[in-house]
């Protein structure tokens, strides 16, 4: 007698034949390129047709692990019917990671093609499940110069709010970069500016994609506070440019800063400091015990100052308390309190909250009254004592 297993795998081969042949279904994958460089984007493409004739219950797309390759945000391409065959398209943008020559494996696709048998007067479906594959892709990678993780064409400026500011004022700077390649890789920007305070926020990436290259924008932004005249140093940016096949460094220029009330020794002050050293000579002869009695009374009132430095502020509000009071948004809140963010933790809290509702469209409140009262509280409070809460 025959072998039943055989027979059933017969069968079930020559039914596939006849519910499905080679030419009812295609899947085939392309890519725009077969050659590129680390960090290139390359653009798959996988293309499903089959006869209209051919009545699909399902179809289940299964794309390849793309090993040593990043994968970006796919995108689906309006399906189409010609010659006899509807055609449904994906596109894919990949990176390669490693150089060599690297494989792309096939994709799957689990199709359910609806069958409809007549038996007396009923008419009966049901569904046949068949996977086809797709081809194999190989790219060759090249590697970045050594030194190199950029790739693609860029440019770089620098921006500022005003050239001219008030001692302890900020000054706002935008550091963006915009271009085609593999613009999510770069890192965050680091300034430094002598004698000044500099808060960085952290760089925001916004990637498109335009015939298969990635572009976009990054973009950083700076507050500098500083009480002298400072320059913002250059930025700059190295990178492989694919259309000229070199490596390239751009850079943003440096930028002046007037600081207006800045402590900085004219000839006059020179002068007149050289005129109190010849009066503070002349004085040499001052009584000793009247010195030791100041010394004895300003070391004395230092120390209360420091035991209790809550007793020793003044009723009458500061400049700064008058500027929470006045301040109407929370960005000038947020430039009053900036020079004061090293000075207490509870600033550099608040100003935490402020950034979040300006650059993240949070909601915190803050009672400029409150915060008013308690400033000097805060910029002058110990370790050692208890917070002070809004």
């Amino acid at each position: 007698m025959q072998n039943p297993g055989k027979l059933i795998i017969l069968i079930l081969f020559v039914s596939n034949i006849l519910y499905a042949s080679k030419d009812d279904f295609k899947f085939q994958m392309f890519s725009d390129k077969k050659s590129a460089y680390v960090g290139e984007s390359i653009k798959i493409t996988f293309k499903f047709q089959y006869k209209i004739d051919k009545k699909i219950a399902e179809a289940d797309f299964h794309p390849p692990r793309f090993r040593n390759f990043w994968i970006k945000p796919s995108k689906k391409v309006p399906n189409t019917i010609k010659n006899g065959y509807m055609t449904y398209k994906l596109d894919y943008i990949i990176s390669p990671q490693l150089e060599g020559n690297q494989t792309i494996e096939p994709a799957r696709m689990d199709i359910g093609i609806l069958l409809k048998k007549q038996k007396n007067m009923l008419r009966l479906e049901r569904v046949k499940y068949k996977t086809i594959f797709s081809n194999t892709l190989h790219i060759q990678v090249t590697p970045l110069p050594e030194g190199v993780t950029l790739f693609g064409q860029y440019q770089i400026k620098a921006t500022i709010d005003k050239n001219t500011t008030k001692a302890n004022q900020p000054i706002n700077l935008t550091i963006s970069v915009n271009g085609s390649g593999n613009i999510e890789d770069i890192n965050d920007f680091d300034i430094k500016v002598k004698d000044a305070l500099v808060y960085k926020d952290k760089a925001k990436h916004t990637v498109h994609f335009n015939h298969g290259k990635s572009q976009g924008v990054m973009q950083q932004k700076f507050a500098i506070v500083s009480d002298k005249n400072f320059t913002i140093p250059s930025v700059s940016l190295t990178f492989f440019n694919n259309k000229t096949k070199k490596v390239q460094t751009i850079q943003t220029n440096p930028i002046d800063i007037e600081v207006q009330g800045s402590k900085k020794q004219t000839f006059q002050t020179l002068q007149k400091a050289h005129k109190t050293k010849l009066s503070n000579e002349k004085n040499h002869t001052l009584n000793l015990i009247y010195i030791l009695g100041a010394f004895l009374f300003g070391s004395l009132l230092t120390l209360l100052i420091q035991k209790s430095p809550i007793l020793f502020t003044r009723t009458k509000p500061t400049s700064t308390q008058q500027k929470i009071l006045k301040s109407k948004s929370d960005k000038e809140l947020l430039s009053t309190l900036l020079p004061y963010i090293d000075k207490s933790e509870d600033i550099k809290k608040i100003v935490k909250k402020l950034e979040e509702n300006i650059y993240e469209n949070k909601k915190h409140t803050f009672d400029r009254k409150k915060l008013a009262k308690n400033f000097q509280a805060y910029v002058t409070i110990r370790k050692d004592d208890a917070n002070i809460l809004i």
